[in-house]
């Protein structure tokens, strides 16, 4: 368990509790108060409402900020590959309530993967090529690349088409004829990522006719919807590999686009 990220999660519910229980306790005193009585009565009985009510009050507020949490772990228990998929993106970085733990997020991309999950079948693809939380396997990564590919996965379909290119080159652009199909719609209404990665099978070629400035262009476009600093770095790369000449045409291409 990620005690660091618990600790903070109880913040919160403790917070309201803490201010349920002045409210209540507040009224409980002026109870006490108009019914008259021993004053060290009155205190002892008003001491114990709040212990209980703060007890219980934190206890369903806990509950209540933690519903999507047990639903995904009600979803977990009942096989749900969806919720699965998700139990292994948390086992793998680390992040929410539990502890990173790339074998076991490997052992949940499977479950979902094998119902066929096309997320998860691509995270188990990256991770069996990786070696991370199980030994390597390019040649189970590539099965099931394969496998979210043939969803229609646009980034399984460029993995695996990358996989494929030494030995099946005329089936590596077909797939990448196929991720161009499904990126080119994405991309024309603002998708970002969609726009990044038509620009790369542009700028990569394969399938597609090899054509920098095309792929350049989307890029910028890619860029003008916004990309992470990471991405944004793909971006000058390719302007660096360009002549003056060719990022002039590229920009006014991207204006077309946009």
């Amino acid at each position: 368990m990620n005690g660091a990220y618990l600790r903070t999660a109880a913040l919160l519910p403790l917070i309201q509790a803490l201010g349920a229980t002045a409210v209540l306790g507040a009224l409980y005193a002026l109870r006490l108060h108009l019914r008259g009585g021993s004053s060290r009565t009155a205190l002892a009985r008003l001491l114990r409402f709040s212990a209980a009510t703060l007890a219980a009050t934190f206890l369903l507020a806990c509950l209540w900020n933690a519903r999507p949490t047990l639903r995904g772990l009600w979803g977990v228990a009942r096989g749900r590959a969806g919720d699965e998929y998700v139990m292994g993106l948390l086992r793998q970085g680390g992040q929410g309530f539990l502890a990173q733990d790339p074998a076991k997020a490997a052992y949940w991309y499977r479950r979902a993967a094998l119902q066929g999950h096309a997320p998860a079948q691509l995270a188990l693809a990256r991770l069996l090529l990786a070696g991370e939380g199980l030994p390597r396997d390019p040649a189970e990564g590539l099965h099931w690349a394969l496998a979210a590919a043939a969803q229609g996965d646009t980034d399984a379909l460029a993995l695996a088409a990358n996989l494929l290119r030494p030995t099946d080159p005329a089936r590596a652009d077909a797939l990448d004829r196929q991720a161009q199909a499904l990126l080119l719609p994405r991309a024309r209404k603002g998708d970002p990522q969609a726009a990044l990665a038509l620009g790369l099978l542009y700028t990569r070629g394969g399938g597609l006719p090899l054509d920098p400035v095309e792929g350049y262009a989307w890029m910028l476009v890619a860029a003008r919807h916004g990309l992470p600093p990471l991405q944004k770095l793909l971006v000058i790369l390719q302007a660096r590999a360009l002549t003056p000449a060719q990022r002039a045409q590229a920009t006014q291409r991207a204006a077309v686009l946009l």
